[in-house]
C-alpha cells in the first residue's frame, strides 16, 4: 500500500482515475492557449511592416473564457532575424492584489521568428 493511499483514503486504482481526470481537464484549459498563442504568433509574423521591438498586453474571449497575451519582440542575435515570444494566461478578476505577470501565470508560451532587412 502506497503512503497516498492511506493519507488519501483511496485505492490505487482511484488516484490513477482521479490524475487521468485532472490531466485530461489541464489539457482542456492547453488547448485554446495553444491556438491563442499561435494565433498571436502569426499576427505579428505576418505584420507588414515588421512588428517593432517591444512589449504589448493583450485581452480577449475566446472558447467562453477571458484570456491574456503578453507579446515579447527583440533582436534574436542574428542579424535580421526578430525573436517573437508570445505568453498566454486565464483573465483573473482584477481584485486586489495580483497574483503575478502574463508570464508567470501563462498556461503556455510560444517562441517564432520573423525576417527583418538587415
Amino acid at each position: 500500500m502506497l503512503a497516498i493511499e492511506k493519507e488519501w483514503g483511496r485505492s490505487y486504482a482511484d488516484l490513477i482515475q482521479l490524475w487521468t481526470l485532472g490531466s485530461f481537464l489541464m489539457g482542456l484549459g492547453a488547448l485554446p492557449a495553444g491556438w491563442i498563442a499561435d494565433n498571436r504568433l502569426t499576427e505579428l509574423q505576418l505584420h507588414k511592416p515588421a512588428p517593432a521591438a517591444g512589449r504589448e498586453d493583450l485581452e480577449l474571449e475566446f472558447g467562453g473564457r477571458k484570456w491574456q497575451t503578453h507579446s515579447e519582440v527583440s533582436m534574436s542575435g542574428t542579424p535580421g532575424l526578430l525573436r517573437i515570444r508570445v505568453w498566454v494566461a486565464t483573465a483573473e478578476e482584477r481584485r486586489g492584489a495580483s497574483s503575478g505577470s502574463i508570464e508567470d501565470r501563462a498556461v503556455t508560451s510560444l517562441t517564432g521568428f520573423v525576417g527583418v532587412a538587415p
